[in-house]
């Protein structure tokens, strides 16, 4: 927080937990944590991981690029089309063009 007379003049502000006065969550000694009175929070682990919880979901402007998995629990929807509820023209050979039919679990 700056000093409202001298925006370059900065203030770090913390807390200092003890047995006592424990933190507001499970993180481990050496992880970081930045929690929201909302109860989002976000954590980076020791193991190099990063928990997210955003209860009003997260918005993202820009590029995303993943190397590695991306694993949904629910339906995902790129440029409004579902992967849970799409259906694709499929000829099996001489008959007419049918639907495969939407995602099966």
């Amino acid at each position: 927080m700056p000093d409202r007379n001298d925006a370059q003049q900065g203030v770090i502000v913390g807390v200092l937990f003890s047995e006592v006065d424990t933190p507001p969550n499970t993180a481990a000694a050496g992880e970081f944590l930045l929690l929201h009175a909302s109860g989002a929070y976000l954590t980076l682990k020791n193991d190099g991981s990063m928990d997210i919880n955003a209860p009003g979901g997260i918005k993202i402007t820009g590029n995303v690029t993943v190397t590695g998995t991306i694993t949904a629990s629910g339906d995902v929807i790129g440029a409004g089309i579902s992967l849970d509820n799409h259906e694709h023209l499929y000829n099996p050979g001489n008959g007419g063009a049918t639907l495969t039919g939407k995602g099966q679990d």
